[in-house]
């Protein structure tokens, strides 16, 4: 992420959400959006590891996607 930020492409106060599809929602908190810099330094309230995940096991990304749009932060 470190690199996108360097070249422009991204910025860290941007929200998640502008990098997930519109069928997507990311979660927020009491209307505080999650934004690239919480992921990367992880106040964001998402858990370590999703309920129910299991280790070292391929995950695909519309099963990531369902995760987020279903998540509630704490």
């Amino acid at each position: 992420m470190a690199d996108l930020v360097n070249e422009g492409l991204v910025k860290l106060n941007d929200p998640l959400g502008m990098y997930l599809p519109s069928n997507v929602s990311a979660p927020s908190y009491h209307g505080y959006k999650t934004t690239l810099a919480g992921l990367a330094t992880h106040p964001s309230g998402l858990p370590y590891w999703p309920t129910g995940w299991i280790w070292n096991k391929y995950y695909t990304t519309q099963q990531v996607y369902e995760f987020l749009s279903n998540s509630t932060l704490v």
